[in-house]
C-alpha cells in the first residue's frame, strides 16, 4: 500500500514491481520478508547490552549506577568481553557489537554488496 511506496520513494523504481528493500545488509524483493528481517534484526540488537561494575560489583540497569561514583572514575563499562573505564569507548563498543548482532540475525542470507 502507501507505506510501501511512500518508504521506497527516491530509493528505488516505485512501480511496486522493482523494489529492492535493504536490512542489516541484506537484499529483499518482498516487503513481507523484509519486515520480518527487520523485527529479527531488532530482537538481536535488544540483547546486546551494556553492564557496569561499579567497586567490584556488577550493576545490569545503568539507572542503578551512582554518579558519583561514575564522576570518580570508579565505574567500569562492560559491552561483550570489552572492559573499559572510558564511557564513549564503551558506547562505541555497544553500537559495534549491536550492528554484528544485528548482521549475523539472519545469517545464510544473501548479504547486499556493492
Amino acid at each position: 500500500g502507501a507505506a510501501k511506496t511512500k518508504l521506497a520513494d527516491g530509493k528505488a523504481c516505485c512501480d511496486g514491481e522493482n523494489v529492492i528493500y535493504r536490512v542489516a545488509g541484506r537484499e529483499y524483493s518482498k516487503w513481507e520478508e523484509a519486515v520480518i528481517a527487520r523485527d529479527v534484526a531488532r530482537a538481536a540488537i535488544r540483547k546486546v547490552a551494556m553492564s557496569y561494575i561499579v567497586e567490584g560489583r556488577k550493576v545490569d540497569n545503568a539507572a542503578d549506577v551512582c554518579p558519583t561514583a561514575k564522576a570518580a572514575g570508579k565505574v567500569k563499562f562492560v559491552v561483550g568481553k570489552t572492559t573499559t573505564s572510558c564511557e564513549l569507548h564503551a558506547r562505541v563498543e555497544l553500537a559495534k557489537a549491536q550492528i554484528e548482532a544485528a548482521r549475523t540475525a539472519s545469517a545464510g542470507e544473501k548479504v547486499a554488496t556493492r
